[in-house]
């Protein structure tokens, strides 16, 4: 007895499902192995080992001379005040409640007029 043969579409579909799942297994066995990275090499400093992807900027010293070349090139035109007096924060002061409310109550008041600008 011979065995019924399948569809042409069948055989050409269950083809290309096992294609589509064979590359699937490549990719993931390319992607698995390129993230298997080495270690970090590990420092011993003073007897101590140290990873290096723990290292800090403060783990290392600088000549003053670096250090000095990122000071801040502006000085301030006054004294730096820890806490302000009211008289000089009132100059400044907005409230945020009403600076709100004042901004919507202006955009709703410009949607209105152009919403009922042809009414009459």
């Amino acid at each position: 007895m011979r065995a019924a043969r399948l569809p042409r579409e069948i055989r050409l579909f269950i083809l290309g499902a096992l294609g589509a799942a064979a590359l699937a297994v490549i990719i993931t066995v390319i992607a698995m192995s390129a993230g298997r990275r080495p270690q970090a090499p590990v420092a011993v400093e003073n007897g101590i080992q140290k990873s290096l992807s723990s290292l800090d900027l403060s783990d290392f010293q600088f000549p003053n001379s670096f250090i000095e070349t990122w000071r801040p090139k502006w000085y301030p035109s006054r004294q730096q005040e820890k806490k302000w007096t009211w008289t000089e924060v009132e100059q400044f002061w907005i409230d945020p409640r009403t600076s709100v409310i004042k901004s919507l109550s202006e955009e709703n008041d410009s949607k209105m007029e152009s919403l009922f600008g042809g009414v009459k």
